[in-house]
């Protein structure tokens, strides 16, 4: 309600200005006895005296009661006096004035300058009805301040409260953007503090993929939740899931006048919530279910064509030996038909890293498996098919394993180092009792293949199955460790590390 709304039911019009005026040479002799009283009273109730123990504030207020007393007796009812009797109320929340407490202070001064006026004898009855709407259209103003303030501050507290315990990440602004509170959980993606604009707390990338600019605005406009389901996003160099909630808060009743460190304005534009949810588990936890249960098919059709092919091949090949045992040595066709033999072989060798993949057999633990002495044959035989390398073995010890997967993994991954310094370079193989290293001065692993090199059937070479790394993987995780891409390599290419045990981390 406005000033003019209070003046009508008050029915305070000129002539009862007119009375107040004249009624101001009698009261401006007894200025400093009415304040002194005032705050004698004031002072004697324990609600107001525990907030008024500052004595330099004390003589503040009764300067201030002066002039609030000769504006009440003489100032016109305008615009600006509204202002001045609303902020008193908008102060009395800041410092805990008890509501009641301005009710039985304007009675007492009610009382006091009505008796003033009776002894003054001019007019007496019409001068203290004119008092009593003078103070009654003060309190008015004063208390509907109040209790505006009191509300605001109370609704502000509470989402505060609210917002502080989401378990979420969640981030609390006010009309111009300003961050008036944000949930412990928002500490993992928020920089900055409360009390800056979102856009310098938010990371930019997130600001852009989700064009919350955009959607905060038009949230603000249609005064409706808006919820972004997925935001995809790159954050400290991970890619993260993100759904996005905006929710916009009323506005005051249109009109209301609103104090801000005691200056009102008409009402706001909204506030909002920022509610922020990582699904970054959940989604990677179904990509590795889809993974897995795409693996799963990939093995059971793998096994059957397998199965399919080895009957057949083995029949071929054991046709074809017995064809070429018939000719002799310089028979222009024995050469054709060994290299279709070797052919065969590499099919049939193919064959059975399906049938590895897809059913790897348990593992054959054996105790005090010599591992350099195995190392040192593994490499013993790749000297032969790449003589150009130069291998180095350090490290020596003994492990429970099985030592036909171990061979098999270490020779694959030998192989690799090999291929990939094109068959001049340095392999190096570390043996430590837990996990033993394999590296290579290399050209490494760009990332988009250190990012597939476990899939099956992935490969960059023109022959290949793309299924050596996936079944050394398997064969790891078989005997009970684990096959690992290591992010160092002592010689500066690729360096992978095979975890005899689960690794902790």
């Amino acid at each position: 309600m406005k000033l003019e709304e209070f003046r009508t039911y008050a029915e305070f019009d000129e002539r009862d200005l007119e009375l107040l005026r004249a009624l101001w040479p009698t009261v401006e002799p007894h200025l400093q006895p009415i304040v002194d009283d005032f705050y004698r009273r004031i002072l004697s109730h324990a609600s107001t005296s525990k907030i008024m123990r500052d004595p330099d504030q004390i003589t503040r207020l009764m300067r201030t009661l002066k002039v609030w007393l000769k504006e009440l007796l003489c100032d016109s009812r305008d615009a600006d006096y509204e202002m001045r009797r609303r902020r008193i109320g908008h102060v009395h929340v800041k410092v805990g004035v008890d509501h009641g407490t301005m009710f039985m202070a304007m009675s007492a001064m009610q009382a006091r300058l009505g008796a003033l006026a009776t002894d003054a004898g001019h007019r007496p009855m019409e001068t203290v009805n004119a008092i009593r709407k003078a103070t009654m259209l003060d309190l008015a103003l004063m208390t509907d301040s109040y209790h505006r303030t009191h509300e605001s501050q109370s609704v502000a507290a509470a989402r505060a409260l609210l917002v502080a315990h989401l378990p979420s990440a969640a981030l609390l602004l006010n009309r111009e953007g300003i961050v008036e509170s944000a949930t412990p959980a928002s500490k993992w993606l928020t920089e900055g503090s409360e009390g800056t604009h979102y856009t310098e707390m938010l990371p930019k990338a997130l600001i852009e993929a989700s064009q919350l600019i955009r959607y905060l605005d038009e949230a603000a406009l249609s005064r409706t939740d808006i919820h972004l389901p997925s935001v995809s996003v790159d954050l400290a160099g991970e890619t993260r899931h993100l759904s996005l909630t905006l929710v916009p808060f009323e506005s005051p009743a249109p009109g209301a006048l609103i104090y801000i460190e005691d200056h009102p304005f008409e009402s706001p534009a909204p506030g909002a919530l920022i509610y922020i949810e990582d699904h970054t588990s959940a989604v990677e936890a179904e990509r590795r279910a889809r993974h897995k249960e795409h693996l799963a098919g990939i093995g059971t059709l793998s096994a059957t064509i397998a199965h399919e092919l080895r009957n057949p091949l083995a029949g071929i090949s054991g046709a074809l030996q017995v064809i070429v045992a018939e000719y002799s040595s310089d028979d222009r066709r024995k050469p054709i038909l060994d290299k279709v033999l070797s052919e065969i072989r590499a099919l049939n060798q193919m064959v059975t890293d399906l049938l590895t993949y897809a059913r790897p057999r348990e593992a054959q633990t054996e105790n005090g498996v010599d591992l350099e002495a195995l190392c040192r044959a593994i490499c013993d035989g790749a000297k032969r098919e790449f003589p150009g390398i130069t291998f180095e073995i350090c490290g020596e010890t003994s492990a429970s394993i099985d030592p036909d997967m171990f061979r098999h993994i270490v020779l694959n991954l030998v192989l690799n180092s090999c291929q990939a310094t094109a068959g001049t370079g340095n392999v190096g193989i570390h043996i430590e009792p837990d996990v033993v290293t394999v590296s290579d001065d290399g050209p490494g692993l760009p990332v988009d293949v250190e990012k597939r090199m476990f899939e099956p059937f992935f490969t960059t070479k023109l022959k290949g199955t793309g299924l050596g790394l996936p079944i050394s993987a398997k064969l790891a995780r078989t005997m009970g460790g684990a096959l690992r891409l290591a992010g160092n390599s002592p010689l500066g290419g690729a360096c992978f590390e095979l975890h005899l045990f689960k690794p902790s981390v």
